[in-house]
């Protein structure tokens, strides 16, 4: 291998004891020196371009959220329950409302930016006698709950599809066990 070669790629010994190949990232892809502190802070090397504006991460955002299909979704139960008052206030209350729970997310994700997420920074936060069983228990929470949201949006979905085909057939009578059959 030449010397070029060589000093583009860097043998680096894990905890484990492997020795990884990992290519260098351009300077300009390296992010801001407190990216770089965050990156040696967690003892991790830089290996993915980082060069992020406030309006890709905002696109980005609005994209993952799915704010307004998500209403769409949800507004006919506040509509027969509360009526058009509870959906007017709880659009306008509930972002103050979810501020400190945004807030902390924030925080959290910014002192350790990991792609475990919530049981990652529950094994950090944890005292260390619970850290292993609270970091278990709070994976397997955030597994199941991913799997009832799934469950949730495809019967949601087979509930939109046969209201459609109620507008296009007018004689058509959904039954009961249409939705559970159709999701």
């Amino acid at each position: 291998m030449s010397n070029h070669a060589h000093s583009t790629m860097e043998a680096e010994k894990s905890p484990s004891g492997h020795t990884a190949q990992s290519s260098r990232v351009g300077k300009r892809y390296e992010g801001t020196q407190y990216d770089r502190h965050d990156m040696r802070m967690l003892g991790k090397k830089q290996v993915l371009r980082r060069q992020f504006r406030f309006s890709t991460m905002l696109g980005f955002a609005s994209t993952v959220m799915v704010a307004w299909e998500f209403v769409l979704i949800v507004a006919p139960f506040g509509l027969t329950n509360g009526g058009t008052p509870a959906v007017f206030w709880g659009i306008l209350l509930s972002p103050f409302v979810l501020l400190p729970v945004y807030a902390s997310l924030a925080e959290v994700s910014s002192m350790s930016p990991t792609a475990g997420g919530q049981y990652h920074w529950v094994s950090e936060l944890a005292p260390p006698k619970w850290q292993k069983f609270l970091s278990y228990v709070t994976g397997w929470l955030i597994t199941l709950g991913w799997q009832t949201f799934l469950a949730g949006v495809s019967f949601s979905v087979a509930g939109l599809i046969l209201g459609l085909a109620v507008l296009g057939s007018p004689e058509y009578v959904i039954q009961p066990w249409h939705i559970d059959l159709e999701s």
